[in-house]
């Protein structure tokens, strides 16, 4: 065999690659042109005839691009148990045996043949390639999941369903009018020998028109005056309730998928205003309350991601969080040369802020509950009064870190050391002391690491005391040495704990045979003859005169002895 062969037996189309997503593309064109045209070219004769090689040029070249679809999914994978499966014999039974192939080869019957029956003005015959309508659902349906605007995406699909709907429509209307006779009545088609309606574009134009202002209910058609025209009609109306009440319902959903959208995207500012009215708020307050949700609107500020990337799994989340914002993350003095697992933890954690024009972040002698990372805008060190401004920060500076460590011997004692004012619209990320603390429970390397970088900033600017320094390097040395000793009382207990095992066990191996010793002694002394018998009774009378023998007892303890020299 050819290695081409081989390579063809061998290959296998994943359905989540971008080959496959663009050939579902490329196959809506096929589909598409046979549900338009086949109509079309057998309701309106003179069209179908007039471009016949155009028509039978395209019918063809579509029947070779459906036959290319068969093959392509002959060789498309399917998951089983997560694993994509390649072997193209499994491929093959799968779709040999679904539903689908069945559609598809009757799609593909040489239907064609029958023209020599009918005549080529008869393109009816190539009915069943209508029959492709779930390979259109299926490419639609990845369109809308990968597409980034789904709302307008679907609005424009239901568009294209009743263009195709009314383009129908019009041709049934054009052949109903060519069967009662044109221009019989005023609500068939005019008499096609007028030149004004003769041409073929005004033909289609007139139909098409006709059958949009039914299905718009708009009402203003011809009465008809033929069975077969009220029935054309009834049957129009019916299916314009269902158009009018596709489009209403499809444009509800839009706008309250919007709605929902844009609640989760930012506050309710509806919500707020009311809020503000019925605590009676001052204008002033209320201005710029106004001010900061146009602020959020325009720019497209999203403040509610954590809430948006909930439906994400963890590990997707991070990702996003990492590609985000760890960047602006890295930027911190503090946190450059820390691992990344620690930043990854991080980065989930930091919580978006805008602060309005004027608005102080934070103010002199505040306690310090988070630390700030500017993502966008500029923030200016003022006074005390306001105005005179000491330095201004710009997008990736930080602020308030060393506040959020707890470094013994901090001589702000974990306050604000400065008045920090917005200037204008400023973005910034915030990072709160109880998640730094609890991630840094996890990471106890990287918690002292971060510990000695902000002791280190904090002797640059003068605001560690040394002797705080000096009493936290002893309990340091003292903490060492509480943890040597709980690590020899450890070993201690484990030693202990051994030892009572092995006493346990040696009790009950003496116990067992201490039993069985006194088993044995009443074992002799039910087999030993009595004293009376063998006259060798020791008397228990003083006077010498013969009396009743006393029993000899011996010990259990004295026997076991005995038993042991022996």
């Amino acid at each position: 065999m050819s290695p081409q062969y081989l390579l063809w037996r061998e290959w296998a189309i994943d359905p989540a690659e971008q080959f496959y997503y663009v050939w579902l593309q490329v196959m809506t064109v096929p589909i598409v042109y046979n549900w338009v045209i086949i109509i079309l070219r057998t309701c309106f004769t003179a069209i179908g005839l007039n471009y016949l090689p155009v028509w039978l040029t395209l019918d063809y070249v579509s029947d070779l691009m459906y036959t290319a679809d068969m093959t392509v999914t002959l060789h498309t994978g399917f998951l089983d148990q997560g694993i994509l499966i390649k072997d193209l014999t499994r491929l093959r039974k799968r779709y040999l045996r679904s539903r689908y192939f069945m559609w598809d080869l009757v799609s593909l019957l040489p239907t064609d043949f029958l023209y020599f029956a009918f005549g080529f003005e008869t393109p009816l015959v190539r009915i069943n390639r209508l029959l492709r309508i779930p390979r259109l659902n299926e490419a639609l349906d990845r369109m809308e999941t990968r597409t980034s605007y789904p709302n307008t995406f679907r609005i424009t699909k239901l568009m294209i369903y009743i263009f195709v709907l009314i383009h129908w429509n019009a041709c049934l209307y054009f052949a109903l009018s060519n069967y009662i006779g044109f221009g019989s009545d005023n609500w068939v088609y005019p008499n096609i020998t007028d030149p004004t309606f003769a041409s073929m574009r005004r033909q289609y134009f007139y139909c098409f028109w006709f059958s949009a202002q039914i299905f718009t209910t708009v009402g203003d058609t011809p009465l008809p005056s033929r069975e077969e025209e009220y029935l054309f009609m009834i049957a129009d109306l019916l299916i314009a309730v269902l158009v009018f009440a596709s489009i209403v319902g499809n444009v509800g959903n839009v706008i309250t998928s919007l709605r929902d959208r844009d609640n989760v995207f930012f506050p309710n500012h509806e919500l707020v205003k009311a809020y503000l009215r019925s605590h009676h708020i001052s204008k002033e307050l209320r201005q710029r309350i106004d001010n900061w949700y146009q602020h959020l609107h325009i720019n497209k500020k999203i403040m509610r991601e954590n809430e948006i990337l909930q439906q994400l799994p963890l590990h997707m989340r991070t990702e996003i969080a990492v590609s985000v914002h760890l960047p602006t993350l890295s930027k911190v003095t503090i946190f450059q040369s820390c691992e990344k697992s620690l930043l990854e933890e991080l980065v989930l954690k930091l919580t978006p802020q805008v602060f309005s024009p004027g608005e102080y972040v934070c103010r002199k002698g505040d306690v310090g509950h988070e630390m700030y990372i500017i993502k966008e805008g500029k923030l200016a060190v003022v006074a005390d009064d306001g105005v005179t401004e000491f330095a201004v920060l710009s997008a990736g500076n930080f602020f308030g870190e060393i506040s959020i460590l707890n470094i013994k011997g901090n001589k702000s004692g974990n306050r604000r050391t400065a008045n920090i004012k917005s200037i204008g619209h400023s973005d910034l990320f915030s990072l709160s002391k109880e998640d730094l603390t609890n991630v840094l429970s996890e990471f106890p390397a990287a918690k002292r690491h971060l510990e000695e970088k902000g002791r280190q900033i904090l002797i640059k600017m003068g605001m560690l005391e040394q002797r705080a320094e000096v009493e936290e390097v002893e309990a340091e040395k003292i903490e060492t040495k509480i943890e040597r000793l709980e690590r020899n009382l450890e070993l201690l207990r484990t030693k202990l704990a051994r030892l009572m095992v092995e006493l346990e066990s040696s009790n009950r191996k003496m116990r067992t045979r201490v039993e069985q010793l006194e088993l044995q002694v009443a074992v002799l002394e039910i087999h030993l003859p009595p004293d009376e018998e063998e006259g060798e009774g020791v008397s228990g009378r003083e006077d010498g005169q013969e009396g009743p023998g006393l029993r000899l007892h011996v010990s259990p303890f004295y026997l076991f002895i005995f038993f042991k020299e022996k």
